[in-house]
């Protein structure tokens, strides 16, 4: 299991913003922690790179685990990031890297958003969409089978 922090100071955002979409491509279970992660810019850009795998999909399903917030994303203009310039980058990011770039980027953070509220509002520490758990559990199994050689039925 691999955690991913960004450190907002002392880095090279060119290369975060590089590695990052090809981490997250390559990753089986995403959480997403914190009171305001859907206002935070880095947060938000995670979860539709997470998500952006699955954007041939008829619909987006929530594929993350997402921790209950009433805090929710309205709109890339209410984002905030600590370093000022990180949330210009990223936007030429997600004009690049998705095919609709902010159309594609809405259409899956107003998914995120109705994951956290409805956590929030049902007042549940946990909210764990069908296809969450199933990521999660393919992960378990591949993780296991790795080390073990074990598959979980």
């Amino acid at each position: 299991m691999d955690f991913i922090f960004i450190n907002q100071s002392a880095r090279n955002i060119n290369e975060e913003l590089n590695i990052l979409p090809k981490l997250l491509d390559i990753a089986d279970a995403h959480f997403v922690v914190g009171s305001t992660p859907l206002e935070r810019a880095w947060c938000c850009y995670e979860i539709a790179l997470f998500h952006r795998k699955y954007l041939s999909e008829n619909t987006i399903n929530m594929k993350s685990f997402i921790a209950p917030t009433k805090t929710i994303y309205h709109g890339w203009e209410l984002v905030v990031a600590t370093e000022v310039n990180d949330k210009l980058n990223i936007e030429k990011s997600i004009n690049s890297i998705f095919p609709k770039g902010f159309e594609d980027f809405g259409a899956i953070m107003n998914k995120a958003n109705v994951v956290a509220a409805n956590t929030y509002a049902w007042g549940s520490t946990h909210y764990f969409t069908p296809e969450s758990l199933d990521n999660l559990y393919e992960a378990m199994n591949k993780w296991y089978n790795r080390f073990y050689n074990i598959v979980i039925p």
